[in-house]
Formats: structure tokens, sequence, C-alpha cells
């Protein structure tokens, strides 16, 4: 039971992300200057689900509320839908600012979104469905 314990509160300590192995590729610049990568090396399929860590770069805006952000999405292509399962948000020195380790509610992929661009890329036959 200790043990236990102590694996939980480990786990609750690590950072939210993939480790040193992550290939980060761009994917998708904002509108604010912002650039979102997903780490190529890391992509995970399940049939029609990929789970894939996403990293937020906002550290070329004025006064972002943070500078990092890294992002468990899980799309399932046949469905259309993307949904956080677990995110951080840090700091430029690595201070964890925000977190939370429980899934968000799917919602439909939309095109240019980065659930939309990461469905392009990792779904390419599952098209995204207009935001309009």
């Amino acid at each position: 039971m200790t043990s236990m314990l102590m694996l939980s509160a480990m786990l609750a300590a690590a950072p939210v992300g993939p480790g040193a192995e992550a290939d980060w590729v761009a994917f998708l610049d904002h509108d604010d200057g912002s650039t979102s990568y997903y780490d190529r090396a890391g992509v995970q399929r399940d049939g029609q689900i990929v789970r894939v860590w996403v990293r937020w770069d906002r550290s070329s805006e004025s006064e972002p509320p943070f500078e990092e952000g890294r992002i468990l999405d899980e799309l399932d292509c046949s469905a259309g839908t993307v949904r956080i399962l677990r995110f951080g948000a840090y700091r430029g020195d690595g201070t964890e600012l925000a977190r939370r380790d429980s899934p968000l509610e799917s919602a439909a992929v939309i095109e240019n979104t980065p659930g939309g661009a990461l469905s392009e890329i990792l779904c390419p036959a599952q098209p995204a469905a207009s935001g309009k």
C-alpha cells in the first residue's frame, strides 16, 4: 500500500509530456504568434484511435498566460472527434502553473484548430468538419 502511495505521488510530481526522445514537428502557426508541435516519434495508434503529445509554444507572445503547454490528445479518426487526455501549462523556466490529469469530453474536430490540423496529418482519410 505504501509503495502505491509513493508511486502515485511520484507520478503526480512528474512533468506532463514525453521525454527527451520526442521528435517535435511544427503543425500549426496560431494567429497570436504561437506555434503547436506534435511528437512524431510518440504517435500511438490503436485502430482508428490515435494518441499524440502536443507542445504549444507561446514564448514569442508579449505576455502569455503560460509559455508552454503540453497536451496529450486523443483523436478518434472514425468518429471525427478529439479530446484532451492530459495537459500541463509551464513558465519558461519549467515551473508548472496548471495541470489536469483527467480526460475532458470529446469534441468534434473542426478545421483550422489544433485538433483539425492533427486530424489532417494523422487521419488523412477523415476530413475535419467545417467550423462555420
